[in-house]
């Protein structure tokens, strides 16, 4: 059996967190496709040994989402400008024809390219990503006009919300979706450990060492 597995390109948190899932998938003799952008040389030294003996091949491909950054934090302008582009990527995004299945880490758009392509999909993610880029055009929207704005409204009239309503449109694709939170899944292992215990089809079932 073959996988796709895309960790979110949005940081290196979400290929941190595929490695664990990738070595519960491992472990039972499945072969992984990584497809990621952001994060290339990382998942490169991740899979040194895997790459060598063909058990994992990478792919660069961009999911669609990654916020930009400077010291200071997220830069929301500069975030929004670039996320304009997800609904095209997103319907441009295909999902591999040799893979049996895809696991995602908050990339909507490989849920929604998996499933078109008749693939069973596992979404991972700790937050959704339509809401944090509403939330973003609140506050981006509120430093324009004042605290005192109601940002809400304004929002749902801006062609920016046409993203959410297509990262929002993506998500539920997936025929599985968990959401971790903090209290129950505090390390890495352990939410592998959920993954390698969810059977993703009734004809299959992944199990990993506990």
């Amino acid at each position: 059996m073959k996988i796709a597995l895309v960790p979110n390109d949005d940081g290196y948190g979400p290929s941190a967190l595929g490695f664990y899932v990738a070595k519960a998938l491992l472990k039972q003799g499945v072969s992984l496709v990584i497809r990621n952008e952001s994060a290339l040389t990382l998942n490169a030294s991740f899979y040194k040994d895997e790459f060598n003996n063909g058990k994992v091949t990478l792919q660069p491909a961009f999911g669609g989402i990654k916020l930009r950054k400077t010291a200071e934090g997220v830069d929301i302008p500069a975030s929004l400008r670039d996320i304009r582009s997800y609904p095209t990527r997103s319907a441009k995004y295909v999902a591999p024809e040799d893979v049996d299945a895809v696991v995602d880490i908050g990339t909507p758009s490989a849920a929604r390219a998996a499933r078109l392509a008749g693939k069973p999909a596992l979404t991972i993610f700790d937050h959704s990503w339509g809401k944090t880029y509403e939330m973003l055009l609140e506050e981006f929207i509120s430093s324009v006009l004042g605290p005192t704005a109601s940002a809400q409204p304004t929002i749902k009239t801006l062609a920016d919300y046409e993203v959410v309503k297509a990262i929002n449109h993506d998500s539920p694709f997936a025929f599985v979706s968990l959401l971790f939170v903090k209290e129950s899944f505090q390390t890495p292992k352990r939410r592998a450990r959920l993954l390698a215990t969810l059977g993703m089809t009734p004809g299959w079932r992944l199990f990993a060492e506990s």
